[in-house]
């Protein structure tokens, strides 16, 4: 069995550096059981020319609180996507830098994409934010009559999962209406 996840931790190392992003991007977060690993490649991984692997490099160094890849994470603090921008933010609050979250909640609350609000809903449920709880009530109760119906659910049912990490199980009711049509 250790032969195995050794030659599984070696795989998904050598797949951090394939053709396609998504694959990159996957094999960031398989490497989380693995942070000694995950944290050799995921330097490189802040770097990509790709928004989904540095926002998932972002997340991963938060979710592990990295706290020796806070400097290749600051600038991307800068980036020209929201999803990263989110991402880097949550990854040095959760390494313990003192980070004005302001963005995070502009975000939530006026991007006007679906996916980039929810990501920041998710963000802010993975910091266990309490107070962010009225943001994100408020965040639901938002219209967005551009957005198409199956994007905005899915926004919403992002944020009723967040609010739930929050402590407000009266949203489970959301998520199970979600869950069963």
């Amino acid at each position: 069995v250790e032969a195995l996840c050794a030659r599984a931790a070696v795989v998904l190392e050598q797949m951090t550096a394939d053709a396609n992003p998504q694959v990159r991007a996957n094999a960031i977060e398989g490497l989380a059981e693995l942070p000694q690993r995950l944290e050799v490649v995921v330097h490189r991984a802040l770097t990509d020319p790709n928004i989904g692997v540095r926002s998932t490099a972002a997340l991963m160094v938060g979710r592990m609180e990295l706290k020796s890849c806070i400097g290749s994470v600051k600038p991307l603090t800068r980036d020209a996507s929201p999803f990263v921008v989110a991402s880097a933010l949550y990854a040095l609050t959760k390494c313990g830098e003192n980070v004005d979250l302001t963005p995070l909640a502009t975000m939530l609350m006026t991007d006007p994409s679906t996916r980039v609000r929810a990501h920041a809903a998710y963000l802010l449920g993975e910091l266990r934010e309490v107070s962010a709880a009225g943001l994100l009530r408020d965040a639901s109760r938002a219209s967005m009559p551009k957005a198409q119906a199956l994007e905005y659910r899915l926004m919403q049912l992002q944020i009723a999962e967040a609010l739930v990490k929050l402590g407000e199980d009266s949203q489970l009711e959301t998520i199970r209406a979600a869950l069963y049509p």
